[in-house]
């Protein structure tokens, strides 16, 4: 009889302290942020809706740090000085066949030819740029081109410009964009949009409401856009991303855009959807710096 009063006792005792727990959480919710998101429930199959609403949410990076290191890694060094070797054999008016020409021709004022393998077939991770110009040519071993570069030459200001693919994977593909200046009869690459910066300009001067299934996107606080959320199935809606789509674009009067795709991400998995998003679209303009301005989607 004195062990069933003892447990009653203890009992209570937890009752009381999970009671003022409870009490305490309520108190001290204050200092939590408020989530204006998700009411759950669920049809007779056990399917859950969850609607979620948020307001002013930042858009979210997808890389931590700048594809381009500070110094190349010492496998870089062993590629670039690979590739060296070779455009130091190279005759670019005698033989072409290691190389794709991504822009004009060799009979051309100026053409751009990327390196695309080693004479015996090996991988040379898309390292090497050679442009050509008024018949002499101008070595880059230490660019990488990736798999499908573009290249715009603008000879009122004597600058070309290559967009190149070099974060690419399933589903990714990620661009950097380089800056060569030609004059004074000479070639010199003078800078490089690395995509890490591009994507920093679109998570800090971008945010989205969310509410229920329609997501709108806006820049510097005023709407640009919306879209329908169309995904089910894998959780509640996290966040937007961007950084894995990013694309360059140079129109005949070599103005240059960068079109972004962002993704939906949805917790706790790590699946990033792109198949329903818009493409966002900024200007790009370079006079001894980048400039990025113009937010917009672009009209399909």
């Amino acid at each position: 009889m004195l062990l069933i009063k003892k447990k009653i006792c203890v009992m209570t005792i937890l009752v009381a302290a999970l009671m003022m727990a409870s009490c305490g959480n309520k108190d001290g919710g204050s200092s939590q942020a408020k989530v204006d998101a998700t009411s759950a429930t669920a049809d007779e199959d056990g399917n859950v809706d969850i609607n979620v609403n948020m307001k002013n949410s930042s858009l979210h990076g997808i890389m931590s740090k700048k594809w381009q290191r500070e110094e190349p890694s010492n496998k870089e060094k062993k590629i670039i000085s690979k590739v060296q070797k070779i455009f130091d054999v190279t005759n670019l008016s005698t033989d072409s066949s290691l190389f794709e020409c991504i822009y004009g021709g060799l009979d051309e004022k100026i053409s751009v030819w990327s390196l695309m393998r080693s004479n015996n077939e090996e991988s040379l991770d898309y390292y090497g740029i050679i442009v050509y110009f008024n018949e002499k040519e101008y070595q880059f071993a230490n660019l990488c081109h990736g798999k499908n570069p573009v290249a715009d030459y603008n000879d009122k200001t004597k600058e070309l410009y290559i967009a190149c693919d070099v974060v690419e994977g399933t589903g990714v593909h990620s661009e950097v964009l380089y800056v060569f200046d030609l004059k004074n009869d000479e070639v010199k690459h003078i800078a490089t949009l690395d995509p890490y910066d591009v994507q920093q300009y679109f998570a800090e001067k971008m945010s989205f409401d969310v509410k229920e299934n329609v997501i709108t996107f806006k820049f510097n606080n005023k709407v640009i856009g919306n879209m329908v959320n169309l995904e089910g199935g894998d959780g509640a809606l996290r966040t937007i991303v961007v950084g894995e789509q990013i694309a360059y674009e140079f129109d005949e009067e070599h103005n240059i855009k960068v079109n972004v795709i962002p993704g939906i991400k949805f917790g706790p998995g790590t699946n990033i959807y792109y198949e329903e998003s818009p493409t966002l679209v900024a200007d790009v303009k370079y006079s001894n710096e980048f400039k990025l301005s113009n937010i917009r989607i672009t009209e399909e």
